[in-house]
């Protein structure tokens, strides 16, 4: 993969597993590396892929899962205590190089209350719908 000195800055509300860009911007800034091995289908956790016309994979970067349902709560004693979030809503924001021959944005993520589960497809954004989002600001 072509490295870029330019990424792109994209902020993303949820609410449990439904994602929604809200921002997206070109910046001057190198992007974290490409993952050495790229997760495969039926791999649990949290990613995201950058792809080109033809759905292959351009760049890769695992993440931890930033749909949250459960909250720690630290006790007197040290320890803590776990509660679970019955329905997360937040926002967070992923940095990814800007490639020329890059198409698409997919988010896949294991279900946050079963972590244990499969990676989905939750969002496949084009990249041109990304960059027109702030082209009024």
């Amino acid at each position: 993969m072509t490295t870029s000195p330019y990424s792109l800055r994209i902020i993303f509300t949820y609410v449990r597993m439904t994602v929604a860009p809200i921002s997206c911007q070109k910046i001057r800034m190198l992007a974290p590396p490409d993952e050495v091995v790229r997760p495969v289908k039926g791999q649990t956790g949290f990613w995201v892929e950058l792809l080109d016309k033809n759905a292959q994979i351009l760049y890769s970067q695992i993440r931890h899962n930033p749909i949250n349902y459960y909250h720690e709560e630290p006790l007197d004693n040290g320890s803590y205590r776990v509660h679970k979030i019955n329905d997360p809503k937040g926002m967070f924001q992923v940095l990814i190089p800007f490639l020329d021959e890059a198409q698409s944005l997919v988010l896949l993520s294991s279900p946050p209350d079963e972590p244990y589960k499969s990676a989905i497809e939750i969002s496949n954004l084009s990249l041109e719908y990304l960059l027109k989002l702030n082209a009024d600001v």
